[in-house]
């Protein structure tokens, strides 16, 4: 199964699981489906994602923010859509990093805690071809990522893209990245 796993507090046991989907011809019923709670996930653009562990981190932060009880939005899947962006905007991050009603490409994350949670109960519900991790540069659209997190040339002399991204992520409480 091409489904990409990252671990993200290994003393409660919680992972995020990954996959990427191409080819979706369901985008419209699978968002109604999560906005109503029958899919425990959040689907992001993939698009919008450099690498996995861009979304790894904003999991890890959306996790870490349900246990100390300093969630944004409503939910741990929507935390990961909010803190994928650098806006502070919770209806525009969902926007932005949320999945359209006519999304071909499609990444489902689903957060497991234990045996709780698996993405293998989602991915049935996807009528579309599932990827290696790997397709994800094929999807991604760098001039939309670069100006989505505001990343200049001049800061691509000193440092990887990857690592501007996710710093963004990262600092997003701090900084404003106008």
């Amino acid at each position: 199964m091409d489904v990409y796993e990252v671990e993200l507090d290994s003393a409660a046991n919680v992972t995020a699981q990954l996959a990427l989907f191409r080819r979706v011809r369901n985008a419209k019923q699978l968002k109604e489906m999560v906005v109503a709670g029958e899919l425990k996930c959040c689907m992001i653009k993939p698009s919008l994602i450099l690498d996995p562990f861009q979304v790894a981190v904003a999991a890890h932060k959306a996790v870490l923010n349900e246990n100390d009880q300093r969630m944004t939005t409503r939910s741990v899947f929507t935390e990961v859509i909010y803190n994928l962006s650098v806006s502070k905007n919770i209806s525009q991050s969902l926007n932005k990093f949320g999945i359209s009603d006519d999304d071909e490409n499609v990444l489902v994350v689903a957060i497991q805690r234990g045996d709780d949670g698996s993405i293998c109960d989602i991915l049935p519900s996807v009528a579309g071809e599932l990827c290696s991790m790997e397709d994800l540069t094929s999807v991604r659209e760098l001039p939309s990522i670069k100006k989505v997190y505001n990343v200049r040339d001049e800061e691509l002399s000193i440092s990887s893209m990857l690592d501007s991204v996710v710093s963004r992520i990262a600092a997003k409480e701090f900084v404003s990245f106008k």
